[in-house]
């Protein structure tokens, strides 16, 4: 599998501004983990991980942060400020599982619980998402699938 450092380098020298999105303990760890997916969007890299646990589970320990369990990340990476901008995920937490977003300030959105997503409809609507929040209508191509996750076709 690509791990994620392979699929694009995002820089985090402590010398330099922020850049993209601020990063929070209870957004996905997607550093060190192996992409299943990239797609090329213009000047974006959509990439997609499974079975992710919060940045928290670092510093808390892994038992600790449990209650918390991303199913499914696509991460939004913008290859010209080489840095993430959204993450869409699908996440278990007590409550149940939900369709959420962490948008490039951050912040999280929650839009409902969902039962039995197959990873194709997160893809579908995880694009579709994406499609709307940049304004993208351009062409998204494979970069690498493994497995061939279905793509929905351009609107």
């Amino acid at each position: 599998m690509l791990g994620v450092a392979e699929a694009v380098t995002v820089s985090e020298a402590p010398d330099e501004a922020p850049k993209g999105m601020p990063q929070y303990p209870s957004m996905p760890e997607i550093a060190g983990n192996d992409a299943v997916a990239v797609w090329r969007a213009g000047r974006f890299l959509l990439v997609l991980l499974l079975d992710l646990k919060p940045r928290s589970a670092r510093v808390i320990g892994e038992a600790a942060a449990s209650s918390l369990h991303y199913n499914a990340t696509l991460a939004v990476l913008d290859q010209e400020l080489n840095a993430p901008q959204m993450y869409i995920t699908l996440e278990t937490s007590a409550g149940g599982t939900f369709f959420c977003r962490f948008n490039e300030r951050g912040v999280q959105e929650n839009f409902g619980p969902v039962s039995k997503m197959s990873l194709g409809d997160f893809i579908a609507r995880a694009i579709d998402m994406f499609r709307q929040h940049f304004n993208f209508s351009g062409e998204i191509a494979n970069t690498i699938l493994r497995p061939e996750p279905d793509v929905p076709a351009k609107n």
